[in-house]
């Protein structure tokens, strides 16, 4: 089996290392690529053409919502799942501008409240 090919996107390193490490644990997954911030993950986005990209929603320069729209353009093949640790339920997992509706899980955990948001 060919292993699906992973992005992880997230501003805070540690985060992205455990993440990366979590997921490095699986033979079916293999992590290709990281990046900090929403420009970058749509820069390797366009080099990697990852199967998916997890990304986090609250990033630098770009947010993750908007790099979501570009990463559609030029890597549409990508699957996005949104993992992040907003603590407050202003949240959205709703993209009006693609019409794409995202459903939301919010776990507890010892570090706040994480949230996924799938399509």
């Amino acid at each position: 089996m060919v292993p699906s090919r992973i992005i992880v996107v997230d501003d805070f390193k540690d985060w992205r290392w455990k993440v990366r490490s979590i997921l490095e644990q699986q033979q079916e997954l293999l992590v290709v690529g990281e990046a900090s911030d929403g420009a970058e993950a749509v820069q390797k986005a366009g080099e990697l053409k990852p199967d998916v990209i997890v990304l986090d929603i609250g990033l630098p320069k770009l947010d993750g919502i908007t790099a979501d729209l570009r990463i559609s353009e030029i890597s549409p093949g990508s699957k996005i799942l949104f993992l992040s640790q907003h603590r407050e339920n202003s949240f959205s997992c709703r993209n009006t501008t693609m019409r794409r509706r995202y459903t939301r899980l919010s776990v507890q955990g010892p570090g706040g409240t994480f949230t996924r948001c799938a399509p």
